[in-house]
């Protein structure tokens, strides 16, 4: 069988499947096939790498040696597998690493850097479903590293001073990884970045993220300038589901790198969110939704929007920040009134109106706290009256 596949590259695609039950009911074959398979063809690269990630699964005990990974492949056949121009290939070479029985299980230092290769030759890949692939292995990553990370400090805890350095190592080379991970994601976050670069970096991130409030232990400072900067421009994306991202990770950001800390700032980055709610443009209008969000972040937030529209009573700054982006839909809507044309090119109302309901389903809906409030009773009547104004202008065209 095996010589067949090395002489018919057709007849090996329908072999894989017998090899790989072949393994699953005797892994110990393994052995015969690793000596006799090279990596020149692709059949039998993709079938070599099948059999050994189902021997990984069966947590199947091989004799390890400096030479191969854990005691099953060549070094060189992974790194082969990284940047192989076959996706079947590249998704089973990050599995093999990946995939463990144990949840706790550690990754080795090489382990640790062949991650961040991987993903710095990976990150710009166009199919979206080896895009899905690649972003579930690297969320099966992540959590078995931040179950060995606790186990590993567990360890370095519970050992006497003079039998630590091998868990100070581990130690040592989880945090590098964590750091040369964290690199590599704002590397490829750069202006320009095409739309794979930008969501497999945002969606890292995002997986990141709680293990770099763990290790670092910051709250609201997590990300540097630069970092800030290079998220912040992404709430500018074409996708909603990138700006989504964005957003939620700008909450970890201290609002001086977001120039939200002052209310002159504030004011001004509030100025124009409300601007692009106005455009014509839908992408314009949902990058407004997700900035009026961030802007949430300032710790003067409730002070800037008394100063953009003055109330006679003071609440909390999610009822104000409704309240101001009401306003201007009540306006436009009286423009509206006046001039349907003149609305259509200068108030049209759908960003206003999608920024509304972004942040009530934000700030109102999902704050069991918010809806028990009175006072938000009668802002909700106002906003349903407002809409059937809406209604009433746009219903006959």
């Amino acid at each position: 069988m095996l010589r067949y596949v090395q002489e018919l590259e057709k007849t090996g695609a329908h072999l894989q499947h017998l090899l790989i039950a072949a393994i699953k009911l005797k892994p110990s074959i393994l052995d015969s096939i690793l000596s006799q398979w090279s990596v020149d063809n692709e059949v039998e690269l993709s079938s070599l790498l099948k059999c050994t990630l189902i021997t990984r699964k069966r947590d199947v005990k091989m004799k390890e040696t400096g030479e191969k990974w854990r005691g099953l492949l060549d070094y060189s056949v992974l790194n082969l597998g990284m940047c192989h121009q076959n996706d079947e290939v590249r998704i089973t070479s990050l599995a093999l690493i990946a995939e463990s029985r144990k949840s706790t299980a550690t990754f080795t230092g090489w382990e640790l850097k062949y991650i961040v290769t991987y993903l710095r030759y990976n990150i710009n890949t166009q199919l979206p479903s080896t895009r899905q692939q690649i972003m579930s292995l690297m969320k099966k990553i992540l959590i078995r590293f931040d179950a060995g990370y606790d186990t590993i400090l567990r360890n370095y805890s519970k050992v006497p001073d003079g039998t630590k350095a091998e868990y100070f190592e581990q130690k040592t080379q989880y945090e590098e990884f964590i750091v040369n991970l964290r690199d590599c994601i704002f590397e490829s976050l750069f202006p320009g970045a095409n739309f794979s670069r930008r969501v497999i970096c945002l969606e890292t991130l995002t997986l990141l993220k709680p293990i770099l409030l763990k290790l670092f232990s910051v709250e609201n400072n997590l990300w540097t300038r630069t970092e800030a900067e290079a998220i912040l421009l992404c709430l500018g994306d074409s996708y909603e589901s990138n700006k989504k991202l964005a957003a939620s990770l700008l909450a970890q950001c201290a609002p001086e790198l977001m120039k939200l800390s002052t209310i002159e700032d504030t004011e001004r980055f509030i100025q124009d969110a409300l601007a692009l709610a106005a455009s014509v443009k839908p992408a314009d209008t949902v990058t407004a939704a997700y900035m009026l969000e961030t802007a949430g972040y300032s710790p003067v937030l409730r002070d800037t929007l008394l100063k953009l529209r003055p109330a006679k009573e003071t609440r909390t700054p999610e009822y104000h920040m409704i309240v101001t982006v009401l306003q201007q839909l009540q306006a436009e809507v009286e423009i509206g009134k006046e001039n349907l044309l003149r609305a259509a090119a200068m108030a049209p109302m759908h960003g206003t109106l999608f920024c509304l309901r972004h942040l009530m389903d934000k700030y109102l809906f999902k704050s069991p706290n918010n809806q028990k409030s009175s006072y938000w009773k009668p802002l909700v009547s106002e906003i349903i009256t407002t809409c059937f104004e809406v209604c009433a202008i746009v219903g006959p065209i």
